[in-house]
């Protein structure tokens, strides 16, 4: 997962950051995060088959490191390069 749209007042980084995906339905999907996410926030969602550009709507917490947050799809995409494609600029999956 990348950050497209973040809150002002809240920077996010540029390099990919791994969820687990939760659900998926035909114009939402859920994932589960260890760390807070805020409505209206955008992300893009990296999957072999595809990737999505999601805006989060809701946030709930289940313990301290551990956020299940809900999205709705603004668009799918096919599989390219574009998805890697970043504020502008190509980034590259940090070795672990």
């Amino acid at each position: 997962m990348y950050f497209e749209k973040a809150l002002p007042s809240l920077p996010r980084a540029f390099h990919p950051i791994g969820v687990f995906t939760r659900d998926f339905s035909k114009n939402a999907c859920g994932i589960v995060t260890p760390f807070e996410l805020f409505p209206q926030e955008e992300v893009r969602l990296i999957l072999p088959t595809f990737w999505l550009q999601l805006r989060v709507v809701r946030a709930r917490r289940h313990q301290s490191k551990c956020y299940e947050i809900g999205m709705r799809l603004l668009h799918r995409n096919s599989p390219s390069r574009e998805a890697f494609v970043v504020g502008g600029r190509f980034t590259e999956a940090r070795p672990a």
